[in-house]
């Protein structure tokens, strides 16, 4: 799988209704935040009937700031979060 994004981009994250569990938190949907590093893929076996192949999925550091996430604070600071992202 080659990378969608590098360090330095600017993501914002998409607001996809998921059926079952997901390990998305809902507060990051539609904010922005800027890739730190790119993991590599991982398949999430837990997410397929057993006995079908996991497809790989890129996993993300993401940064995001307090400000961008729950409005202007007295304290700044940043939250980094694994985040899947699309494979091409």
């Amino acid at each position: 799988i080659t990378p969608s994004f590098k360090a330095g981009d600017g993501v914002t994250v998409l607001d996809i209704e998921h059926i079952g569990h997901s390990r998305l938190p809902n507060y990051l949907k539609n904010k922005t935040g800027s890739i730190v590093q790119y993991w590599g893929v991982h398949h999430f076996y837990d997410t397929q009937p057993e006995g079908i192949e996991a497809p790989p999925q890129p996993i993300y550091n993401v940064r995001f700031s307090s400000d961008a996430l729950w409005g202007r604070m007295q304290r700044a600071t940043q939250m980094y979060m694994s985040i899947c992202g699309k494979a091409t």
